[in-house]
């Protein structure tokens, strides 16, 4: 998203055995983690340039995050956070925040249940109203550290 001229993009990498999240983006980056072990939401974010049209590409800033089990990451696209309603105001990072923390965990709330609230807390906001943008949610929960070790031959 961000307009016909200009692209935003995201791009991320685990490293499985530390849980190390290291990314970088082109464009505003919209999201954050649910921490598994208190529930507290951390930002993610970047304020690189988005790519445009006719340039060079040019890697962001590299950051990285530390993963824990039972995490949920959740990025949106800019046109998530720009869809406007009647009254021409945009949905927002405040309403993405308040849909994600809408929906508890539970053993039974899956990270498909995350991105569903997303998607109808924008519809709910828009109504009628079309779509001038993409509208686009990742979502993926950490699971939990398993090392399974092979027996020892002597």
């Amino acid at each position: 998203g961000g307009g016909g001229d200009r692209a935003n993009v995201f791009y991320g990498i685990i490293d499985r055995r530390t849980l190390e999240l290291t990314y970088s983006a082109a464009g505003p980056v919209y999201g954050g983690i649910v921490r598994g072990a208190t529930g507290k939401l951390e930002r993610i974010s970047s304020d690189d340039s988005p790519i445009e049209k006719g340039s060079h590409l040019k890697l962001g800033t590299i950051r990285s995050l530390n993963l824990e089990a039972r995490d949920r990451v959740f990025l949106v696209s800019a046109g998530t956070i720009a869809a406007k309603n009647k009254a021409d105001e945009a949905f927002g990072e405040d309403r993405l925040i308040r849909s994600i923390l809408a929906t508890p965990r539970s053993s039974t709330t899956s990270i498909h249940d995350v991105r569903n609230e997303i998607f109808y807390s924008v519809e709910s906001h828009i109504g009628e109203q079309d779509l001038p943008q993409d509208v686009t949610a990742v979502v993926f929960e950490v699971k939990d550290r398993v090392i399974r070790l092979a027996p020892r031959r002597d």
